[in-house]
C-alpha cells in the first residue's frame, strides 16, 4: 500500500511539474550584476533551480540543528552506560558483602 502511496504521490508531482513548465515556457536573462556575465534560460528552470537551492538550504540547516541533538544524545547515551556499569559494579560489590546463607533442613 505504501509503495503505491509513492508511486502516486511521484506521479502527481510529475504531472504538477509538466503542467509547471508548459505554462512557464518564456525565456528570462539572469544577470550576475557586478560581473558581466549573463544567462538566457526558460522561467520554470529559474523557478525550479530557487526551489532546489532553497531547498538544499533548508537540509543544511536542519542537518546542522540535527547535528547538535545527535551530538547530546551521543554524550548521554555515555552517561548512561556509565552509571549503567558503576551500577553494576555497586551490585556485585552488595552481593559479595552479603553473608551466605545456610539451608535449613
Amino acid at each position: 500500500m505504501l509503495r503505491f502511496f509513492k508511486f502516486f504521490a511521484a506521479l502527481l508531482i510529475a504531472v504538477a511539474f509538466a503542467g509547471f513548465a508548459a505554462a512557464n515556457r518564456g525565456m528570462v536573462s539572469l544577470r550576475f550584476f557586478p560581473l558581466p556575465y549573463a544567462v538566457d534560460m526558460p522561467q520554470f528552470l529559474l523557478a525550479l533551480l530557487c526551489f532546489a537551492l532553497g531547498a538544499a538550504a533548508g537540509r543544511l540547516a536542519l542537518g546542522l540543528s540535527l547535528h547538535r541533538a545527535r551530538r547530546l544524545i551521543r554524550l548521554e547515551r555515555q552517561r548512561v552506560e556509565a552509571l549503567e556499569h558503576e551500577l553494576a559494579l555497586l551490585r556485585q560489590k552488595k552481593q559479595a558483602a552479603m553473608p551466605a546463607i545456610p539451608a535449613q533442613s
